[in-house]
């Protein structure tokens, strides 16, 4: 008998009746590898300085006590003290939150004359986001927050500033800059001399940024 074609002679083709095995699935991918690690979120305190709302109508008043060597009026030229705290590190990277100390109404021409003549006015603390987030432009780091408010540091520093609301402001003695100064040494847990000298280097800082470190 001839063989069939496409068979070979004296072999009978005999097809499996076994199920055909699914292939191996490949192995899972190691994540590990791929995933990029961020580190936590680590808050820092840092000090800018900007004009003051209504700097404007104080300046000829602080021009006049400049020129007759009067200290604690001349103050009024001084830049206003902001605290920041930003956020360097995890997901929040960037965030900023400023707090200040000024006055109630610092546009009224009632609190620049009050000002100058050396008496107080009523002040109001500030707490605001700052969408832009750290200010690239005379600002410097005091350090990262302390363990002591490490948890919750914005809202510490909300605390505080909540509970400048109705005190009396008066340049040379309780202002922008005393108040930035005692809110930045509570955040940090440094102690306030080292503050003052971190303040006093904001004016001649040049519009870079911060040097941030995690």
């Amino acid at each position: 008998m001839a063989a069939r074609r496409g068979t070979a002679p004296g072999r009978v083709r005999v097809q499996s009746t076994r199920p055909l095995r699914p292939p191996h699935p490949p192995a899972p991918r190691r994540l590990a590898a791929a995933t990029t690690s961020q580190p936590p979120a680590r808050w820092h305190v840092f000090l800018t300085t900007t004009p003051l709302d209504g700097a404007a109508l104080l300046a000829p008043f602080a021009d006049a006590a400049a020129a007759l060597g009067v200290p604690a009026v001349a103050a009024l030229a001084a830049p206003h003290a902001v605290v920041v705290l930003g956020c360097i590190g995890g997901d929040a990277t960037g965030a900023a939150h400023a707090f200040d100390f000024l006055p109630a109404a610092p546009r009224a021409p009632s609190t620049a004359v009050a000002l100058a003549a050396g008496r107080t006015v009523p002040g109001v603390g500030r707490a605001r986001t700052l969408p832009a987030g750290i200010p690239r432009a005379r600002c410097v780091e005091v350090g990262p927050v302390c363990d002591r408010v490490a948890a919750d540091p914005v809202g510490a520093a909300t605390a505080v500033v909540d509970g400048w609301a109705g005190a009396d402001l008066a340049v040379g003695r309780w202002d922008c800059a005393s108040a930035a100064v005692e809110l930045a040494a509570l955040l940090a847990g440094v102690e306030e001399g080292a503050v003052v000298a971190a303040l006093a280097r904001c004016a001649s800082t040049p519009a870079t940024p911060p040097r941030l470190r995690a």
